[in-house]
């Protein structure tokens, strides 16, 4: 193997590690920030993130991954298979307001909550 060909080979190993390395932290950073607990609606109950996993109060556990499409999140039911939940996801206030945007008006208004939930746990 030429010098050439081992410079090119080690610069685009380099650039992968370096965006994995970024897109790594990328997604620690935005996942760190929905962790909580989230009051949905007018005492509906309690939303629990943490990291990957979601439990809801009235459905219990799912997990959450990157979404598809429009949709930057998307909830799967471990118990009801087939419920999907696709959602534009931020904060606000400085972290104490979830704003979870529908991305799939189809989706179950029951499994999947919407709009702005307040932190409960601070």
């Amino acid at each position: 193997m030429s010098i050439s060909s081992l410079r090119k080979a080690s610069a685009a190993a380099m650039a992968l590690t370096i965006l994995t390395a970024a897109t790594t932290t990328a997604a620690r950073s935005i996942d760190r920030v929905l962790n909580g607990n989230w009051i949905i609606g007018d005492g509906e109950g309690v939303l629990s993130i943490r990291g990957s996993r979601w439990n809801h109060p009235k459905y219990g556990a799912g997990t959450i991954r990157r979404g598809t499409g429009s949709a930057n999140y998307e909830v799967f039911y471990d118990k009801y298979k087939g419920v999907r939940c696709a959602y534009r996801v931020m904060t606000i206030a400085g972290g104490e307001i979830l704003v979870l945007e529908v991305a799939d008006e189809t989706q179950s208004p029951d499994y999947c909550p919407r709009g702005k939930l307040s932190r409960a746990d601070r």
